[in-house]
């Protein structure tokens, strides 16, 4: 009885001890990874953990796992520079030819105003244009006619009318014209021109050229030589001495 009573006694100390023992463990693990930062309420699982390896020059570091190419990487670069380069000519493309066609519209524009314009300019001044058309007519008919006659001379010596040229005919020129004429009907009256009168007749004539010359653009080329040519020679008509009208009828009656 004894004897049986020893070995329940051994035996339920054999059982506390390996309970202990397991608690302890199961403690330990419990412990261990809560302190690694994965906490389980059952058993524990043995499982693959994956780390990124961190890649320094050309020297990769890091646990065995799926690491980081840096070959992906460069791959990725040139491709966003490439895009890059698309869109950037891609631009270019389209502003060239949004200048080109701004400097299109303005041509256009230019050539249409221009246009706008001289459609106006007829309408409000072609009458204008056909009369001045017609006067050019009528000055060739009678420059036509005054070189088909025989020349003359610049001023009759009987009577000493001046035949002015058609471009000194105007009223632009009457104010100079009038000395000139008296001093060629006194030559016609006495056979000379006095020597008092002679060079403020020359200045007269003079004042004649100047106007001719400041106003050479609105006149044509053959009229303003001929009025020049036909100046130069008032000046040596003046040189001249006649017989006077008086005299010559004189001569006629007898």
């Amino acid at each position: 009885m004894k004897v049986a009573l020893a070995n329940v006694a051994f035996g339920s100390v054999l059982l506390l001890s390996i309970l202990a023992g397991a608690r302890s463990a199961a403690a330990q693990s419990g412990s261990s990874g809560c302190d690694s930062g994965h906490c389980h309420s059952g058993p524990v699982r043995h499982h693959t953990v994956h780390y990124v390896r961190p890649v320094y020059g050309h020297v990769q570091y890091g646990h065995r796992g799926y690491g980081y190419d840096p070959a992906f990487g460069r791959a990725a670069l040139i491709r966003a520079a490439a895009t890059a380069n698309v869109l950037n000519a891609s631009a270019r493309t389209q502003h060239l030819h949004a200048d080109r066609l701004e400097m299109q519209n303005s041509v256009e524009f230019l050539a249409t105003r221009l246009e706008r314009k001289q459609i106006n300019k007829q309408s409000r001044f072609g009458h204008l244009h056909a009369r001045g058309e017609q006067v050019r007519q009528e000055k060739r008919a009678a420059v036509q006619l005054v070189s088909r006659s025989a020349p003359r001379r610049p001023v009759d010596p009987v009577t000493g009318q001046v035949h002015w040229p058609i471009l000194l005919q105007s009223s632009y020129y009457e104010k100079a014209r009038g000395p000139v004429d008296l001093v060629f009907h006194q030559r016609s009256v006495v056979g000379r021109i006095n020597p008092d009168h002679f060079l403020p007749m020359r200045d007269w004539i003079e004042r004649i050229e100047k106007e001719l010359k400041a106003n050479v653009a609105y006149y044509e080329k053959r009229d303003y030589l001929q009025a020049k040519a036909f100046l130069r020679s008032l000046i040596e008509e003046a040189r001249i001495e006649i017989t006077p009208a008086a005299t010559q009828s004189q001569l006629a009656a007898r």
